[in-house]
Order: C-alpha cells, then structure tokens, then sequence
C-alpha cells in the first residue's frame, strides 16, 4: 500500500470502493492506523523510536479521511501485562492523534 506523500493509498481507494457500495456501513481497517509496532509503541516517549513510530502514523493521514472507525491493534504478544498495558495505551493515544475525527473501536463485540 501506498502511504503518504498526498497520494491516496490503496487502502484509500479500497475503502471509497466500499463505502459507494455501502453507504450505511462504516469502513476501518484493523491495525493499520496506527501502525502496529509493539517495541517502538512501549517505548519511551521521548525517544527516537517512539518518535520516529509517530512519524510513520503521520503518513497514514490519507488514509484516515477515508475511514469512519479506526481498529489500532490491542493485540497481547507477550505475558508482561505492564508491557500490553503501555502498548494499548500508546495504540490508543496514536489512534486518537492520527484518527481524523474517526471513531475508535477495539473491535471487541458488544454482544
């Protein structure tokens, strides 16, 4: 997928297709906004790893204009539940910062 640099990505194109078959559905994609990297997502948040994760997120702002909910990735890796605990959060704060005004979904049934 093509990300960034102003030019509508794949998955862009991919959820307009949807949405014009679709018009009452909500479209998002799971774990691709943010980008869905547990070591640089616990990182400290003032380093460069965790810097540079926020920059890649950033490219992806096309593709938030063309989604109505975002699924970030909550995925558990490890057993370390304080490192799922960071990553969650930092998932979810990346979701709301690069989101567009999408909703936020973990993907979990109400049901």
């Amino acid at each position: 997928m093509g990300r960034g640099g102003g030019e509508p990505s794949e998955a862009s194109a991919y959820a307009d297709i949807f949405r014009s078959e679709n018009r009452d559905a909500q479209v998002g994609f799971y774990s691709d906004l943010p980008v869905r990297d547990y070591w640089r997502a616990i990182g400290n948040r003032d380093g460069a790893k965790y810097k540079s994760w926020q920059q890649e997120n950033d490219t992806l702002s096309d593709l938030a204009e063309h989604v109505d909910v975002v699924f970030p990735s909550l995925y558990t890796f490890y057993e370390d539940t304080a490192g799922w605990v960071r990553y969650a959060q930092a998932n979810l704060a990346e979701a709301r910062r690069t989101g567009n005004q999408s909703t936020l979904s973990s993907g979990r049934s109400t049901r």
